[in-house]
């Protein structure tokens, strides 16, 4: 038995369409509804397998109503009701199992309910592969989600796209047409919707195989991405980073370590989302002065090896500075490791010639001179 609910805001159109279910052996009518708005507040409570939703309504449209119903109850069938065929590919933008047009006939609601009973089962089966397991997610450098340490494939770079876009903000609710500005900025609006609606359908078809329910909401035309029991890098990396700007005595040496190992890179460096590039640079640089504080703190303590770990860091971040060179070669030297010291050097000076058509500064030639001679 399919269980049903009817929504439209003219009630001669729900009578009929009540009539011509109730009179199939396959339904059972659980609700009718003149208001999406009255559905809305009782989703939660309303046990159903397919909504009848009527397009052209007052108030909430039926496409908003139906992927506010969608984000709740991500197995719901939905079967568009409208009384213009130009809404007919409009359905489809939400992957409705399919649409009537009004008048509806006996035909035709025959076809539709063969079609639900279909996917009905294709859910089920869904449902018996559906796996189970520890999901980490790392953003430094490339976005990479693994699921029982298997790396997570995806149906197309859009939907791996729009999935760091709402990981970026998740636990907040974002505009559709933020959504679309940002990863459709060049496109038509219509055409961006329909994009936005079949990354979505994707998405959380591949969230429920991962175990996440109602993993991204949707409500007043925002979506929301909610993961629960996950291991994100950047959270992990924020908290250590609180911790650190809030008391820098208590601050251990395994929590340097957990932080330089968590920062492989810039925020989603490899992916290059234009969006994520604000992201990026605040985190690089809370990186950047995170190093330049332990440095001096390790290197006050006598701790060169760390120092330096926080030099190499910031060498590597900035491959042509004098100024770090000196610092690293100053250190090599105050711990006995010349030999180390006159490769850096070198390699330092290649990298100019090559890189830069440049010579080393009399400064800097000079400083090595006196430090690997004394």
């Amino acid at each position: 038995m399919i269980r049903a609910i009817i929504i439209d805001d003219e009630p001669l159109a729900i009578q009929l369409l009540q009539s011509k279910l109730e009179g199939m052996k396959e339904y059972s009518i659980v609700g009718t509804y003149v208001s999406g708005v009255d559905l809305q507040e009782k989703v939660d409570v309303v046990d159903f397998d397919v909504a009848f939703i009527d397009i052209n309504m007052k108030g909430i449209n039926g496409i908003d109503l139906a992927e506010f119903l969608l984000s709740k109850k991500e197995k719901l069938q939905v079967v568009f009701v409208t009384a213009y065929e130009e809404y007919a590919v409009r359905a489809f933008e939400l992957h409705a199992v399919d649409y009537l047009l009004k008048p509806v006939s006996n035909q035709r609601l025959e076809k539709t309910t063969k079609r639900l009973l279909e996917t009905v089962t294709l859910f089920h089966s869904e449902d018996e592969v559906r796996e189970s397991g520890t999901v980490s997610i790392g953003c430094f450098l490339e976005l990479m989600v693994y699921h029982n340490q298997d790396l997570v494939s995806w149906k197309t770079s859009k939907v791996k796209e729009l999935f760091a876009f709402l990981l970026t903000h998740h636990k907040q609710y974002i505009d559709r047409d933020l959504i679309i500005e940002a990863l459709w900025p060049n496109d038509d609006y219509k055409k961006s919707k329909i994009h936005l609606h079949t990354c979505i359908y994707h998405l959380r078809k591949l969230l429920r195989t991962l175990g996440f329910d109602q993993a991204i909401l949707f409500s007043d035309k925002c979506y929301l991405l909610s993961l629960q029991n996950v291991q994100i890098d950047v959270d992990e990396w924020l908290e250590l980073m609180k911790n650190f700007e809030q008391n820098l005595d208590t601050f251990t040496d395994e929590q340097f370590m957990r932080m330089i190992t968590l920062y492989k890179g810039k925020y989603l460096e490899r992916n290059d989302y234009s969006w994520a590039r604000d992201e990026a640079f605040t985190y690089h640089y809370k990186m950047v002065s995170f190093l330049k504080t332990m440095k001096v703190k390790y290197s006050q303590k006598g701790q060169y090896e760390k120092s330096l770990k926080c030099l190499s860091l910031l060498f590597k971040d900035d491959p042509y500075s004098e100024k770090l060179l000196k610092e690293m070669l100053d250190q090599l030297i105050h711990i006995g490791q010349k030999s180390e010291a006159h490769s850096l050097y070198i390699e330092f000076v290649e990298r100019i010639q090559q890189d830069l058509g440049m010579e080393p500064s009399y400064e800097l030639t000079n400083f090595y001179y006196h430090l690997v001679n004394e």
